[in-house]
């Protein structure tokens, strides 16, 4: 019987060659020529097919190529059109793990996370951190639109406390981020 970790390491490549494959298909879809790669004129009846606003395709357009094409060809190689999708995926995933750690906090969906959220947490993973230390946390990071410190972290707030590098990370609430 395969142990728990490589089942976990199985699933992870599993998905990654799905994903890959998807990206493959996508980038076919893309290519309506076959030749291998996305031109700006395939790129742009593409976008216009997919219900883009034709006033903005152009632009677009102009900016994924600037973007994506690494070798300046004016077309998208397979390789480009790949790192830019696995680029964007990640950055999704980053978000997802984000949002699920902030939910940790702010069990009651109240929109914040107060002291006494973070207090809860602590306790809950048997933390020892003082009341000051834990105002001081939030204080670091949460502020009013007019840069006023407050007493309560939103979930912008919470995202750039995580990315932040920590002494000790807490990677059992997602907060290693960078």
């Amino acid at each position: 019987m395969a142990s728990p970790g490589r089942a976990t390491l199985n699933k992870a490549k599993t998905f990654e060659l799905e994903q890959d494959a998807v990206i493959q298909q996508a980038f076919e879809l893309f290519d309506e020529d076959g030749s291998g790669s996305i031109d700006i004129k395939e790129l742009e009846t593409k976008l216009l097919s997919l219900g883009f606003d034709k006033r903005i395709v152009g632009d677009a357009v102009q900016r994924v190529m600037e973007n994506v094409d690494a070798d300046s060809g004016n077309s998208i190689q397979l390789t480009e059109f790949h790192n830019m999708l696995k680029k964007k995926l990640s950055k999704d995933d980053e978000e997802d793990e984000l949002l699920k750690s902030y939910r940790q906090f702010d069990a009651e969906s109240k929109g914040v996370i107060t002291l006494q959220d973070l207090k809860r947490v602590c306790e809950k993973l048997g933390e020892d951190i003082d009341e000051e230390t834990m105002k001081e946390m939030i204080l670091e990071f949460a502020r009013t639109p007019e840069g006023k410190k407050n007493f309560f972290l939103t979930v912008e707030e919470f995202k750039n406390m995580a990315r932040e590098p920590l002494a000790q990370p807490s990677t059992e609430l997602g907060l290693s981020y960078r």
